[in-house]
């Protein structure tokens, strides 16, 4: 009991114990959880950063230690490197005053420096950790850390106060690099944000390029395929310039092409291919004055003089850099100039006076890229002063901003092309359009003078034809009168009356004659004043055969028109027919039957003479006459049919369309 008493007399003491035990580990986690850093990485150099100059470029950490004393704080934004100074020598202190273990970040945000070391060393004097070589040309896949910038990551013990030493080189540049101290969670936070911010504007440069690289297929429009070659290359230039393709290359040259050296020579191409898309988007409307051609191609000329510069500083580093103390200046002239011309073209497109009422602020390329590249040029001025210490450290002011910038530029000028677009497609709709009409005009124009032309030769040919027809009908008819009046001429009769025979053969010559040119000296006739000339031939037809009665029968309540060739060719199968009846058939009637079924003229000649038989008819039997019927029926588009039989006499019927016109080519 007495044990039981002391044991549950100290469990009081215990348990307080435990509870002290238990607090005091929660406060050391979350101390050691605290960071004395800002989450951005910001580190005020001026009043950590100490620097030493190494004129003779061949200090040892060992002997840069035992000078600590010749250290002096910097006391501007950010150490200055490059052109004019020698390699420096950079220290820093870096404590953990929580109670537990911290990791740490230093951070050179510059993937280009030609020669970078980083040294952590215990505050006795001992290394405790060597980055190894990290200039551009160690590539991040060979450094501890692989990383587009030089990093030294290193562990902190509770309490524990190092010293960070670093030795820089950059002689081909001037640089004012700032100098990032993290905690590894802020430093892979803002590491993940900064791959995200590129890759996403990868992607979205990547659509706009194919954007237009389709409409320059489809449209063969030399802009939009220039257009697309300078936001690719633009596109290249700012990956390059981050530094975030360096982690993927297995080495650092490539011939004349350097990992450093592609930046200025991306920078110059991209460059040059602006300006080729700017003489065809902004300059197009001046190019016929020579001054703005000349100043272009001095523009191009000069720009493209940087790329020789570039190639010679990567076969010989010495001489480019140490031994030709110009060459800084030139290549910034050289870079400079003609980004100048090309905005002094630029301005002038933009501000000469139109006269177009649509040359509006989306309407003007000129007035339009100037819009565009105003913030990126903001921000490029802003960069030049930051890196020579007049603003202070901000993200916009490095390339992320300049990215910012390239793409505000493309966003503007791809609504530009966009309302370009719209324009073309309003005038080339236009022109074809007016084009359309000029070409149906002209269509119409000469359809109108072939008609002319078809009705001048229509005419020609129907006068041929009229004069072809009226030789034939006087052939057979008047010619053939007057080879009988011939022929008898000199032949006396028995009873002695041949001037009466030849005088009846002279009269039915005029009479024939007579009715051909009535027939032609009428341009139309009505069916009622061909059934009076009927009746006209018919009565004398009686009067030379007394033997024979001629009945003719109008069966038509219409009174439709003839044309003369439809008259004479109607007249003339009745001739032919009554001819036949009287002479051949020596018929005593015959009856004429003239009626309209539909638009078709029916007309029908019977007579009660001998008939006779078709089929026994020999095959090269004369038939003129029915010949002559069958002939002027298929002239006139309609149809001839005899039905006769021996004793049964004789019926013809003719049926002609009258709706139907004569077409060119029949007679």
């Amino acid at each position: 009991m007495r044990r039981l008493s002391a044991d549950s007399g100290t469990t009081p003491s215990l348990s307080l114990m435990r509870i002290f035990l238990v607090v005091s580990l929660l406060v050391s986690i979350a101390a050691s959880g605290q960071s004395p850093l800002p989450a951005d990485g910001s580190f005020a150099a001026q009043a950590h950063v100490q620097y030493l100059p190494d004129a003779s470029g061949q200090r040892t950490l060992s002997q840069v230690w035992r000078d600590s004393a010749r250290f002096r704080l910097i006391r501007t934004a950010r150490p200055a490197f490059g052109v004019g100074y020698p390699p420096l020598w950079l220290r820093f202190r870096i404590s953990n005053p929580t109670a537990g273990p911290a990791e740490r970040i230093v951070e050179l945000d510059n993937p280009y420096l030609e020669a970078v070391r980083l040294y952590e060393v215990a505050a006795g004097g001992q290394l405790l950790l060597d980055s190894g070589p990290m200039g551009w040309a160690d590539l991040p896949a060979h450094r501890l850390t692989n990383h587009r910038n030089p990093l030294l990551r290193f562990r902190l013990n509770p309490r524990q106060t190092v010293w960070i030493y670093g030795r820089i080189n950059n002689p081909s540049q001037s640089l004012r690099i700032p100098i990032r101290l993290w905690t590894a969670r802020d430093f892979e936070e803002h590491d993940r944000r900064v791959r995200l911010f590129w890759y996403w504007l990868t992607g979205v440069l990547s659509w706009l390029v194919f954007i237009n690289l389709v409409l320059f297929i489809l449209l063969r429009e030399w802009v939009y395929g220039q257009y697309s070659l300078y936001m690719f290359l633009v596109m290249a230039y700012l990956s390059v310039s981050v530094g975030l393709w360096l982690e993927f290359l297995p080495v650092s040259r490539y011939g004349p092409i350097t990992a450093r050296n592609l930046l200025s020579l991306l920078t110059s191409v991209s460059t040059v291919t602006g300006f080729f898309f700017i003489r065809q988007y902004v300059l197009l409307p001046s190019w016929a004055i020579r001054w703005v051609r000349v100043l272009f191609h001095t523009a191009v000329s000069l720009l493209l003089f940087t790329v020789p510069l570039v190639i010679l500083g990567t076969y010989y580093p010495q001489l480019y850099v140490r031994e030709i103390s110009w060459m800084g200046p030139v290549m910034s002239l050289f870079f400079g100039l003609p980004v100048l011309l090309i905005f002094v073209l630029i301005g002038y497109q933009a501000f000469q006076t139109r006269t177009d009422a649509r040359a509006s602020l989306w309407y003007s390329p000129a007035r339009l890229y100037l819009l565009g590249v105003a913030p990126l040029v903001f921000i490029s001025i802003c960069l030049i002063l930051r890196n020579h210490a007049l603003l202070p450290d901000h993200v916009l002011f490095g390339y992320e901003g300049v990215a910012l910038g390239y793409l505000f530029e493309f966003a503007v000028l791809s609504i530009g092309l966009g309302f370009s677009y719209k324009r073309t497609a309003e005038e080339r709709r236009q022109l074809a359009e007016e084009t359309f009409l000029q070409r149906q005009q002209l269509l119409e124009s000469q359809f109108k003078a072939q008609q002319g032309e078809l009705r001048a030769a229509q005419a020609q040919l129907r006068l041929q034809q009229e004069r072809e027809r009226i030789a034939r009908d006087l052939h057979d008819h008047v010619g053939a009168q007057l080879s009988v009046i011939v022929a008898n001429a000199g032949t006396p009769t028995a009873d002695g009356n041949e001037p009466t025979l030849i005088g009846d053969y002279a009269r039915e010559a005029m009479q024939s004659l007579r009715d051909t040119v009535w027939a032609i000296d009428q341009s139309a006739l009505t069916l009622t004043d061909f059934g009076v000339k009927l009746r006209q031939y018919l009565h004398r037809q009686q009067q030379q055969h007394p033997a024979c009665r001629y009945r003719l029968d109008l069966g038509v309540a219409t009174n439709p028109e003839l044309t003369s060739a439809q008259g004479l060719n109607l007249f003339r199968q009745v001739q032919e027919a009554v001819h036949n009846a009287f002479k051949h058939a020596h018929a005593s009637e015959v009856v004429i039957d003239c009626r309209m079924v539909n638009t078709q003229l029916v007309l029908s000649i019977k007579d009660n003479g001998v008939g006779f038989d078709p089929a026994r008819q020999p095959d090269d039997a004369p038939h003129y006459g029915l010949r002559n019927l069958q002939r002027r029926a298929t002239d006139l588009h309609g149809t001839s049919s005899i039905d006769t039989a021996p004793g049964h006499g004789t019926s013809v019927l003719i049926t002609i369309p009258l709706e139907t016109e004569q077409p060119v080519g029949q007679s």
